[in-house]
């Protein structure tokens, strides 16, 4: 390495971007339209990759986010001014417990579609849950070897994104939700209710 390193022919890690996907990502994050993920997708990198991505010559573009004021804000830039902008995630009574019992696909597939809810999307398999007054209240449902199961969650509130419920279906009835699964739904909304106005109050930490 050494005696490369003398010759210049030492080159190092050949970087995941070329030029003009770096270029393609700053336009992008410069447009402020995408979170960390989004940004990462399209191009199959992973979210470090997105941070490691160097500032353009001359520092950083002014369309960006306001905390880009250095090379080293601007590599973390990315993370920062994303998760400012997604809602936090809260579970509610067991909620988180009962999700990690679950299958490790169906926990991914559950965490995926919280994380559209969390920036303000709709995964395409959510579908409203009724009987909750509108469309605040949301299910995903997932197959797996050992069942089918589902998660509750509420994106009604400004505040958070409130996980509510986490479950394997056990009714005998066709597609129906279990009564008492229905129940801890509709107990659990209530207290999401009571810790969203607490947050708007400024009594609760966000």
């Amino acid at each position: 390495m050494a005696v490369a390193r003398a010759k210049g022919t030492l080159r190092g890690k050949k970087p995941k971007l070329s030029n003009r996907q770096q270029k393609e990502l700053r336009r992008m994050h410069d447009g402020s339209d995408y979170s960390t993920g989004d940004l990462a997708e399209p191009l199959a990198v992973s979210r470090p990759t997105v941070y490691r991505t160097p500032p353009p010559a001359g520092g950083p573009s002014g369309g960006g986010c306001a905390v880009h004021r250095s090379p080293l804000l601007y590599l973390f830039g990315y993370n920062i001014c994303m998760v400012a902008r997604e809602k936090p995630l809260i579970w509610i009574g067991s909620s988180k417990k009962d999700l990690m019992a679950l299958p490790l696909k169906v926990r991914k597939f559950f965490g995926h579609a919280l994380d559209f809810a969390q920036r303000g999307d709709r995964h395409d398999a959510a579908k409203t849950r009724a009987g909750f007054g509108g469309a605040g209240v949301l299910e995903v449902v997932e197959d797996d070897a050992g069942g089918t199961y589902r998660a509750v969650y509420t994106v009604k509130f400004e505040e958070a994104v409130f996980v509510l419920h986490c479950f394997q279906k056990k009714s005998k009835s066709g597609i129906a939700t279990p009564k008492e699964d229905v129940a801890i739904v509709r107990a659990r909304l209530k207290v999401a209710e009571v810790i969203a106005q607490e947050m708007r109050d400024g009594k609760a930490p966000r």
